[in-house]
């Protein structure tokens, strides 16, 4: 699939869920914040990486069904789905260039590494 298709699906969806078990440092996840998405993963490999945006839609939980579907639920009805805060993630993703969002993810992840 096209990076572009996938770019537009992340837009247009309210919350990516990663329940891997084994899964290191997704880029998947680093990439759904950028397009707006909130993130509901399972305790893996890299998610330490995350304590930053744990207050801008990133939910951490362990595999158990019922707290997935509690943190589905959760991210779904947070404050990030109100009228505005939508209007101004879709108004950041819309302005920021790929190579602008792939440069603030680096720098995200080299000062999370320190």
């Amino acid at each position: 699939m096209p990076i572009s298709k996938v770019q537009e699906l992340m837009q247009n969806s309210k919350t990516l869920i990663s329940t891997s078990r084994f899964e290191g440092m997704a880029l998947v996840r680093l990439e759904a914040l950028a397009n707006g998405c909130c993130v509901v993963s399972t305790n893996t490999g890299g998610t330490g990486l995350f304590d930053s945006v744990r207050d801008h839609g990133f939910f951490v939980v362990d595999t158990d069904a019922k707290n997935i579907a509690k943190a589905m639920y959760e991210s779904l009805e947070s404050r990030y789905w109100t009228d505005e805060n939508i209007q101004i993630r879709k108004a950041i993703v819309k302005h920021f260039q790929p190579s602008v969002i792939a440069s603030q993810l680096i720098d995200f992840t080299s000062s999370s590494v320190k």
